[in-house]
């Protein structure tokens, strides 16, 4: 890529990419479907999970494809008002500093007001120049300008290279110490030569699904069915429902770690821009105090993994797959039609309740000696507020789209399992529509299944409860559960 001054396209008589970028912090990777390299592999790892507000960046081809020669143009938005940094990351491990530049000094982002990079009227233009590859842009948004970047120097050319000890530095001395006062958001970027084909193909169904029964601290209540839970829906959807590749995590499997790098690394490298991922999970749920300043209700709500330990609060924060944490990670699978499943109560009350046929979320459950620690099912200030809901207003306020929810339960309800002992009711049920049926299933037909099964389910069998599966939708078009 190269900055191009539109008044001197080729000055001087240098190379386009000595002319071109001006500010990124995002690597490329050698080959379609392989993780970046080592170079890619840091750039990534200049994240922040912890961040109050979230970040978005995107560019003008939503296939993230550009030839030789193309322009590029880039948005930022911000749900917070800030400083912006945009790096780049080449194909041969060269970083720059896109933005700001001599061209565009002023690099203060207002919140909720797209940046464009290069804005109107500007005076230069971003042109993807050699070598090619996969490369990577990434945004940073500070709330005070970083001091570890000389702005004088940044905006002193309309191109500053930028060394990775030099990114290091910044992150490390400046940006990781303060997880709250900055976020980021990277787009790949793949380049071809001006003759090579666009890759093409049709788009493609990917799942993954977690289902969590046994858990290594012995203080958390075992479950009978979130495993059985997962696998059912794993092998019924990689057969029927039409998808090109699943993936399977239970119990022992289940660590925070290896469902993180499910879910932001696997599903991201398996599907591109366009395709379809469902994610499927069934554990305990449960509320804990919110650290950042970003839940209207002051909680934030988690699910419980393999290796959650429940010892304290920041044992619980640090091993438990919070809200938060987990809308950041689905804007790794931006530009995606993504399909979220979760069938888990907030309370971590399931097992209890369908062991005992308690009728009532008030009982007693897997948290109950760490209640201090947590908001529990039945507790009814808890509010209507649903797992990942404020996460799914976040990205799509800040322009992210094709996201649904379907979770098994409100925040005060409990999650069933039958008393068959054999599936939760909501999974048991979901298969029970899309098993026989002869056409596709969009998510909202199954929503509308559940809202008639699972109640009467859990009134039959459990006299004074009620469970109410939510939908939170925003798709441009139909998501289908089943083709």
């Amino acid at each position: 890529m190269s900055v191009n001054d539109r008044r001197n396209v080729h000055s001087a008589g240098r190379p386009a990419l000595a002319l071109l970028l001006v500010g990124a912090l995002l690597v490329p990777s050698l080959a379609a479907h392989e993780p970046a390299n080592a170079k890619g592999a840091f750039a990534e790892g200049v994240v922040n999970e912890c961040a109050p507000f979230l970040v978005r960046v995107e560019v003008d081809h939503g296939n993230a494809i550009y030839r030789l020669g193309d322009t590029l143009t880039v948005t930022v938005t911000s749900a917070r008002s800030g400083y912006l940094y945009l790096y780049y990351f080449m194909a041969d491990g060269t970083v720059s500093c896109l933005f700001p530049n001599m061209y565009q000094p002023d690099n203060k982002i207002e919140a909720h007001v797209p940046m464009v990079v290069p804005a109107q009227g500007a005076k230069f233009r971003l042109r993807i120049g050699p070598p090619i590859g996969w490369e990577y842009l990434k945004a940073v948004v500070s709330l005070r300008p970083l001091t570890k970047l000389d702005i004088r120097t940044l905006t002193a050319q309309p191109m500053t290279e930028v060394a990775p000890d030099g990114i290091r530095a910044v992150y490390v001395q400046e940006l990781k110490p303060e997880p709250t006062k900055w976020a980021e958001h990277h787009v790949r970027i793949r380049t071809i030569g001006p003759d090579d084909p666009m890759p093409r193909g049709m788009a493609r169904r990917v799942g993954a699904f977690v289902g969590i029964s046994k858990f290594k601290d012995k203080r958390i209540r075992p479950l009978l069915t979130p495993h059985r839970d997962a696998a059912a829906m794993h092998e019924f959807m990689r057969g029927e429902g039409g998808l090109d590749e699943a993936f399977l995590l239970v119990d022992q499997q289940a660590t925070l770690r290896e469902v993180r790098r499910l879910i932001s690394e696997t599903l991201r490298d398996k599907t591109s821009p366009g395709d379809t991922v469902i994610l499927y999970m069934s554990t305990h749920g449960a509320r804990c105090a919110d650290d950042n300043g970003d839940e209207d209700d002051g909680f934030d709500e988690l699910l419980v993994m393999h290796d959650s330990d429940i010892t304290s609060i920041d044992t619980i924060r640090a091993t438990t797959l919070v809200d938060d944490q987990f809308g950041r990670w689905l804007q790794q699978l931006d530009r995606r039609r993504i399909i979220v499943i979760l069938d888990a109560c907030h309370s971590a009350g399931q097992a209890q309740a369908g062991r005992q046929g308690a009728g009532n979320a008030s009982g007693a459950n897997a948290f109950e000696p760490y209640a201090k620690y947590l908001r529990l099912a039945g507790d009814t200030s808890a509010g209507d507020d649903n797992f990942l809901d404020d996460e799914l207003r976040r990205i799509k306020d800040i322009g992210q789209r094709d996201t649904v929810l379907l979770a098994a339960a409100r925040p005060a309800q409990i999650a069933y399992m039958r008393r068959e002992a054999d599936l939760s009711v909501m999974t048991y049920e979901l298969l029970q529509l899309l098993r026989p049926a002869a056409g596709g299933v969009t998510v909202s037909q199954a929503h509308q299944h559940l809202l008639r099964a699972v109640p009467a389910y859990v009134e039959k069998h459990f006299p004074g409860a009620t469970q109410t599966p939510v939908l939170v939708a925003d798709m441009a078009a139909p998501a289908y559960l089943k083709p």
